[in-house]
């Protein structure tokens, strides 16, 4: 598999977190045989479309993937 074909292979979620439903993103992917999950950001600052644009991202980092380290 190519490494662009992995940076689809992911799930981005919203959290709802406390009582006063505090809302953010966050990601997850698989990295060898473990889980990967990040922090993405705040619902209120992005949409659903940014926050899979960031993930993809900071997946390509983490898997060094298109020059990015």
């Amino acid at each position: 598999m190519s490494g662009f074909a992995r940076l689809e292979q992911i799930a981005v979620f919203e959290v709802t977190k406390g009582t006063k439903e505090y809302r953010y993103w966050c990601a997850s992917w698989r990295h060898g045989e473990k889980m990967h999950t990040a922090h993405l950001g705040s619902c209120k600052r992005m949409d659903e479309e940014a926050a899979l644009a960031l993930a993809r991202e900071k997946k390509a980092q983490d898997l060094e993937i298109g020059g990015k380290k």
